[in-house]
């Protein structure tokens, strides 16, 4: 094989590639230290926190498109940042505690009550938040039982979760790469326009 060869199939494979990583957004949102947090992963999140707030306006007979305007939508964006780099650091503690099968058992014993079979919850994870059954269990219904299970072991060593994650906040290094936001101290934030 000659080079121009070489060079057009290395081409060939980093353009593929590109695209393949642009097309399913698994270019970083944000990086929490050396993780990143996806733009597939925001946007998974801020569509079913979006859903879920014009869903609960339309349940109260409010304006859904309260929900439209940019300062509700950037402020939406923010929240879902902030959720997502607490998941990162909630995930690195778990996995400090617990071996993967022992808390996969965890989560799974939280979890297991909720039926993900049952129609009712499948159209209450669609109405609500527009995520699919298995979207629903893996964004909201993990993320929870994560969630609680830390706050439990920090209760039972007479720490407030609040502020225990407050302080790791601060030790963070976070890069935001969303135009609008900006990471200050142990907080996204928005960018005054």
């Amino acid at each position: 094989m000659n080079i121009k060869k070489i060079i057009f199939i290395v081409a060939a494979v980093l353009i593929i590639s590109a695209i393949f990583i642009l097309y399913k957004g698994y270019w970083p949102a944000a990086f929490v230290g050396f993780q990143p947090i996806t733009y597939a992963e925001f946007q998974k999140a801020y569509g079913a926190t979006s859903h879920f707030y014009e869903s609960s306006l339309k349940l109260y007979n409010e304006d859904p498109l309260l929900i439209q305007s940019d300062d509700v939508k950037n402020e939406l964006k923010r929240a879902v940042l902030d959720s997502l780099i607490e998941n990162k650091i909630i995930d690195k503690e778990l996995s400090n505690r617990y071996k993967p099968d022992d808390l996969e058992k965890i989560i799974s014993e939280k979890i297991g009550k909720t039926d993900m079979n049952l129609n009712e919850v499948q159209k209450g994870s669609e109405i609500l938040y527009g995520l699919s059954p298995k979207d629903f269990k893996e964004v909201v219904l993990i993320t929870k039982a994560k969630q609680e299970i830390l706050e439990g072991n920090l209760f039972g060593e007479n720490k407030n979760y609040d502020i225990w994650i407050h302080e790791e906040k601060l030790k963070l290094k976070v890069k935001i790469f969303i135009s609008n936001l900006y990471w200050d101290k142990a907080e996204v934030k928005l960018k005054a326009v």
